[in-house]
Formats: structure tokens, C-alpha cells, sequence
């Protein structure tokens, strides 16, 4: 079907078609083979996709919002995974690996931006954490 809709004239005509048919997927991968990564971040975004959308803001040159993405993902299931009520932070399979790219994307963005990160960072990552005793600088 994609030699179909590849001979549209224009990749307008082609994005409304898949758009319509609810072909997310397909629609994911013609954006990443014309270089279009804002729009395959926006169908992440559609597919509910925190960590691709992040991935796709990265490439488009949004480290500023990709990090951010990586960060409230992680927050959110350190914090709330299936099953847990919240307080203390959790570990779970990703989390460094996630951190990492995080800060990466940040390097890309102003020196405090980038402090501010790691500062969370070391938050996320420090399970044992007292709060009270965080500096900000």
C-alpha cells in the first residue's frame, strides 16, 4: 500500500490519507524517511510514546524538550509504576540508561539548563535522597 500512497504529488496528500486511515505506523515511517522528525515526533505523540517522541525531538534539535520528555518519564515511573502508591523512588530497568540520554540531550542546551538536569538527575538517581539537604546553586 505504501507504493500506493508514495505516488501522491505531494507528501500533504500522502500525511492526510494515512492520517485519515489511522495508519500511525506507516505514517511514523514516511516521516522518518523524508527527514520530517518534529512531524514523527508529534505521531509518537499520537501513539503515546514519551520515550520515541523524545528520541524524534532529539534529532529535530530539540534537546531542550527531549530532555525534558526523558525526565518526566522517568519521574513518573520511579514514582508511579504499576502498583506503587508514590514515595520513595523506585528503580526500574531503564532508568540509567534513560538519565544518561537525558543529560546528553542537555549538553546540547545552555550551561544551567544543563546543571539543572544533572541536578535531577542525581535526585532520580539517588534512591536514599533527602531532599531538605539538595542544593540549588
Amino acid at each position: 500500500m505504501m507504493n500506493f500512497v508514495k505516488a501522491f504529488h505531494s507528501i500533504i496528500l500522502m500525511r492526510n490519507f494515512l492520517k485519515k486511515l489511522a495508519l500511525l505506523d506507516e505514517l511514523l515511517l514516511l516521516e522518518i524517511e523524508f527527514g520530517n522528525y518534529l512531524e514523527a515526533a508529534e505521531i509518537a505523540m499520537m501513539k503515546g510514546d514519551i520515550l520515541l517522541e523524545a528520541d524524534f525531538l532529539g534529532k529535530a534539535g530539540k534537546f531542550r524538550e527531549a530532555s525534558l520528555h526523558i525526565l518526566f518519564y522517568v519521574l513518573a515511573n520511579s514514582l508511579w509504576s504499576y502498583g506503587r502508591k508514590g514515595w520513595p523512588i523506585q528503580q526500574f530497568s531503564q532508568k540509567e540508561e534513560l538519565l544518561s540520554k537525558a543529560k546528553s540531550f542537555a549538553k546540547n542546551e545552555t550551561k544551567s539548563f544543563y546543571e539543572l538536569v544533572c541536578t535531577e538527575v542525581d535526585i532520580l538517581l539517588n534512591e536514599q535522597s533527602n531532599l531538605a539537604l539538595t542544593k540549588i546553586s
